[in-house]
């Protein structure tokens, strides 16, 4: 049996993290013992993580039943801990031991964590897992920092074929291509599908539109919010729902409160279960500046919903340039037009479900996790 590390910063409510609690609950017990190490013990997805698999952290949340002042402590320890590493990340190395040689450890999302594969003695084969658009993609700290760690590293997964080419770009000096492969997230069609049913608290009154994701200036929901503004104001009788939790909520629920259709447009907060929301939608809409190759895109592939999405790395790749899909530009006219184009052209959509619903899920992801299983033990 291969003893096999995985390791990633937390477990928020990331796609990232959602391909990882899949490949934790799906990997074949027969074949893998696998631990999980945490720079920080938090995340929505803590609870899912299965029994069998060993959790190993740096830092970790205070409990529920803690008291005001180690909560506030913890949380200090976790925030400063968190800047300090920002500035310094090779002194993670000084901070974290691990009981045995693996063998085979992953960084399966590029933070911090990937600085523990400096450690010779951490596994006989290392693999720093990309799930992001290197070029546009800003780190926690400098990305001229994370060249010695893939150097270093035997194997780099991407998840897309932009991906790569932006990595071997970015760090043309370094010549990863030979090293560098493309794998594509796991995606569990039937959990999909066997979620997608559940009742939600929203009573549909009109043409709806679905964002779906972290309330951060790279999925660029100010632009969503301004294009769907003027899509109302040119007479379409629609609403806008916003899955999801980030650092721009203040910003976000500000400009809403300034447009002159802010009361079609809902923050419906953190869903851990968005499938029957995505499903009761018409349409979804991403807006992003960047991706990897995003998870929301695949799940509404699979709910054989209709999309509209900014043309950039990932989604370009996922609709198959706009096979699947409307692909628009990415900027504020570009998400008007799309979103009018589908309400005006109802054939389209249909094309696109027709299309989608007859693809026998046959899209470039998986939907099993036989391929990442065969990567890692191909060491």
């Amino acid at each position: 049996m291969m003893k096999i590390l995985f390791m990633i910063d937390s477990l928020g409510g990331g796609g990232a993290e959602n391909v990882l609690l899949t490949l934790l609950t799906k990997m074949d017990r027969k074949k893998f013992s696998i631990t999980l190490f945490l720079l920080a013990k938090v995340g929505v997805y803590l609870p899912k993580v299965p029994k069998d698999v060993t959790i190993r952290y740096l830092f970790r949340e205070a409990s529920p039943d803690s008291n005001c002042v180690n909560r506030f402590f913890l949380k200090l320890v976790l925030y400063l801990g968190n800047r300090f590493l920002s500035k310094f990340p090779l002194f993670i190395n000084k901070l974290v031991t691990f009981p045995v040689k693996y063998d085979c450890a992953i960084s399966f999302c590029e933070g911090l964590n990937s600085f523990l594969l400096l450690k010779k003695d951490l596994a006989y084969s290392r693999i720093a897992w990309i799930h992001i658009d290197i070029a546009k993609h800003n780190l926690s700290f400098p990305k001229e920092k994370l060249k010695c760690v893939l150097v270093e590293v035997e194997r780099i997964a991407v998840v897309s074929n932009d991906a790569k080419s932006s990595l071997v770009t970015v760090f043309e000096e370094l010549n990863l291509e030979s090293k560098t492969t493309v794998i594509y997230n796991p995606i569990d069609v039937d959990v999909i599908i066997a979620n997608s049913d559940n009742l939600i608290p929203f009573k549909k009154k009109r043409f709806t539109l679905v964002a779906v994701g972290r309330l951060s200036k790279q999925k660029r929901f100010d632009r969503l919010i301004m294009a769907f503004d003027k899509l109302c104001k040119s007479g379409y009788d629609c609403d806008l729902l916003i899955l999801g939790i980030g650092p721009e909520f203040d910003h976000l629920t500000k400009l809403v409160a300034s447009i002159d259709y802010g009361e079609r447009v809902t923050f419906c907060g953190y869903i851990q279960n968005s499938y029957p929301w995505i499903k009761m939608a018409d349409l979804l809409v991403m807006s992003s500046d960047f991706e990897g190759l995003p998870l929301v895109i695949c799940e509404a592939m699979v709910l054989h919903k209709p999309i509209v999405a900014t043309n950039i790395v990932g989604t370009r790749e996922l609709l198959e340039d706009g096979k699947y899909g409307l692909l628009v530009s990415p900027d504020e006219v570009g998400l008007y037009e799309g979103m009018k184009i589908m309400i005006d052209e109802p054939w389209r959509m249909r094309h696109y479900v027709s299309l989608l619903e007859n693809s026998n899920y046959d899209f470039i992801f998986s939907i099993d996790t036989e391929e990442i299983e065969s990567y890692i033990l191909n060491t």
